[in-house]
This record gives C-alpha cells, structure tokens and sequence, in this order.
C-alpha cells in the first residue's frame, strides 16, 4: 500500500511523473521507506502517527519516488546506471554497496532510500538502524 497520492506527490513539488505510472512509483518509494524505517509505519498504519512525523513519512515517500523516476526505476532496482551507488574491487576482493547488492533486504523491495528522502525521515526517529538479516 502507497502512503501517498498524486495530491500529496504534487504539493511536494516533485518532478512530474504521468497519472498513468504514479502507482508503481508511489507504491515503491513506500517500500523502500518501509525498508529503511523497519516496517514500523507498517505495523502501526501510517493513522497512529502525529501530523509531524505523518507528513515527513509522505514527503519521504515523494522524494523517494521523484528519485527512482529520475534514476528511473530499473535503475535503482538493479543498481545499474545513475542508479547504482558505487563499489570496488581490490586484487580478488570486490566490495558491492548500496543498491548494487542484489541480495539486499531493501534492493528487493525498492532499492534503496535516496539521501533526500532520508533526510524527510531522520526528525522523526523512524530510521532503522538494526541489523538486517537475510533468510
């Protein structure tokens, strides 16, 4: 489920996305701020939360689906292209980060957060800072 919708998409005054695609993009940008906030909002329902913490949760959301709009979203699902946040290899160790790591909990699920829609998100203490295990 998608924590926002074109209203609130457009009065954060993001990049234009057609009506037509607006649905995946919201619906992965939601995915990717549930990943990275440990699913809490989740659990809860977006409803428990203050207008505060609800309305950084939404602008999260439409940043994070401006950025896979503009990356676009193969890209930051596969880490390719602009989407990709880098690596490196040194003799026969390779270091893969960010959304490159196909078995990433959050490349599964949306790729991972953009720093703009991190940064929507860390007054609220909704960041999840734990361990994520694969299984």
């Amino acid at each position: 489920m998608a924590y926002i919708d074109m209203n609130d998409y457009t009065a954060a005054h993001c990049e234009s996305i057609a009506a037509d695609d607006f649905d995946r993009y919201a619906e992965r940008a939601s995915e990717a701020v549930d990943a990275a906030t440990g699913w809490a909002i989740k659990q809860a329902g977006l409803d428990t939360f203050g207008a505060f913490d609800t309305a950084q949760i939404k602008l999260a959301c439409c940043l994070q689906a401006e950025y896979l709009y503009t990356v676009g979203i193969e890209n930051a699902l596969t880490g390719t292209g602009n989407g990709g946040t880098g690596g490196y290899v040194i003799g026969q160790t390779q270091i893969i980060s960010g959304a490159q790591n196909a078995d990433s909990a959050m490349q599964r699920v949306g790729g991972a957060l953009c720093a703009a829609a991190r940064a929507a998100l860390f007054p609220t203490g909704l960041l999840y800072s734990g361990v994520v295990t694969l299984g």
